[in-house]
């Protein structure tokens, strides 16, 4: 329950608002990822700095980084290289 967790209130300066007010401490879009529903997420590894370029939801990582793509970070072209379905992630070279 949200007002058991002390997320949501009533306004105690008008207490015939019927309406639920969001009390919590932190920002309420901090807690949803608004870009991706998936909860499975891959990842996108430059090989040579080991460094994360991007994660990609599950639902799009079969059509955006299969072997042999050319994927686009900030106008860099980085080819990709499958790691194994297992560990959900790829590796690239940019170039």
């Amino acid at each position: 329950d949200l007002q058991k967790r002390g997320l949501v209130g009533r306004d105690p300066d008008c207490p015939a608002d019927p309406r639920w007010l969001y009390i919590g401490s932190e920002w309420p879009a901090s807690l949803v990822n608004l870009r991706a529903i998936d909860e499975s997420v891959w990842t996108v590894v430059d090989e040579i700095t080991q460094e994360v370029v991007e994660e990609i939801e599950e639902s799009k990582a079969w059509f955006q980084i299969y072997e042999g793509a050319v994927y686009m970070q900030q106008g860099k072209k980085i080819s990709l290289h499958p790691l194994g379905h297992a560990q959900e992630e790829s590796s690239g070279a940019a170039g």
